[in-house]
């Protein structure tokens, strides 16, 4: 399996959506046909016995079939599909059972959509064509059109829905919040603004709305999405480290675009925003950083820093710089020969006998256990 493999059966009317263009071209509603129906249902199951998408690649079509146990027909499989749109599928145990903490499904064509949301975060991708996206912030409603390369990152909690009525491609990436997380702190380091969004999610429980992002149709960032799907859908038994690994070089390319391109619908306070400098000024300098320069950095008594980082990010300026020496550490440990004695060294430890104690406090284990189980 290939990229063009998979760009061909993104690309692939399902006999599902063919029935649902036919109706949506029609004027007709989807759920309008029932069992009486016998013509379009006949005509549904000659479009059926004529589809043969790589049996790997179907298996990321539609989250419901995934949910019922019996197959049902084409049609009927697109009335079911409402109780996704509807929101009903709300956790992420109920999107599949397979113990991975990355989901991918190509979403549904020509299906009208319902508000809903889910305890997880969702990723919309348009490859081609364009849909709409439509979300609650607040009071406010918002609808806006995404095209070719567009993306929207939505945290669990956000009232939304998206409809794609064109032969257009867009995928939805679930990921869930504990995963999400370890991405963060390890790549998300270079945007202060990513910082701030997810920042309210992981360590509040709470979104400041929604991050919309222009990649303008950049081919490298659709082809290492095409190459997380064929990853995806393997039956690797690490596939699920792959995944978690491609998902962060992806989120890596896209962040050159949060400079220019990003839009959040959603504000953060000052004293968030306050402390979204201060873990981005840690994430840059936290080997030479003390809890005296960046209150001097900032203008602010060490005690307020430290009130602010503990009240919206759930830590202190030490902790956080402990917790990034160790991070840095672990890297070190998977990716280099270097002794512990060294890397104690490389992050910032006079004491190689502190560094291992910091160490197995952060990470339940030893630095040379960590080796040698990475």
């Amino acid at each position: 399996m290939n990229r063009e493999d998979v760009y061909a059966f993104f690309e692939t009317l399902e006999p599902t959506e063919r029935a649902l263009k036919e109706l949506y071209l029609s004027g007709r509603e989807y759920f309008e046909i029932g069992e009486e129906d016998e013509m379009a249902r006949a005509q549904v199951e000659n479009w059926e016995k004529e589809y043969h998408p790589d049996p790997l690649l179907a298996k990321m079509t539609r989250v419901e079939e995934r949910m019922l146990q019996n197959r049902e027909k084409a049609l009927e499989n697109a009335r079911k599909f409402g109780d996704y749109q509807e929101g009903r599928v709300s956790k992420w145990e109920e999107l599949d059972d397979s113990g991975r903490s990355i989901q991918i499904v190509k979403h549904l064509r020509y299906l009208p959509g319902n508000f809903h949301e889910h305890e997880y975060i969702e990723i919309s991708y348009v490859y081609s064509g364009s849909c709409q996206h439509m979300f609650q912030v607040g009071q406010e409603r918002h609808e806006i059109e995404l095209f070719p390369g567009d993306l929207v990152i939505i945290p669990p909690g956000m009232n939304h829905k998206v409809e794609v009525f064109n032969d257009g491609v867009m995928l939805n990436i679930m990921v869930e919040i504990s995963t999400f997380r370890e991405l963060f702190l390890q790549n998300l380091t270079g945007s202060p603004a990513l910082i701030a969004f997810f920042g309210a999610v992981i360590w509040e429980g709470r979104h400041l709305g929604v991050i919309l992002l222009h990649t303008k149709g950049n081919s490298d960032i659709a082809d290492v999405l095409a190459d997380l799907v064929i990853h995806y859908v393997q039956e690797h038994p690490y596939s699920g480290q792959i995944c978690e690994h491609f998902l962060g070089a992806w989120l890596l390319m896209i962040l050159p675009y949060c400079t220019d391109t990003m839009e959040l619908f959603g504000e953060a306070s000052e004293e968030r925003k306050l402390a979204v400098s201060i873990i981005g000024f840690l994430q840059k300098h936290y080997m030479t950083a003390s809890l005296q320069s960046v209150a001097d950095t900032f203008h602010y008594s060490a005690t307020h820093v430290n009130r602010i980082l503990k009240k919206y990010m759930g830590t202190t300026v030490l902790k956080e710089i402990q917790h990034l020496k160790i991070r840095r550490a672990c890297t070190l440990l998977e990716e280099t020969r270097l002794s512990v004695e060294e890397i104690s060294g490389c992050v910032g430890y006079e004491n190689t006998s502190y560094f291992i104690e910091q160490f197995r406090r952060e990470m339940q284990t030893t630095p040379l256990q960590y080796r040698k189980k990475h």
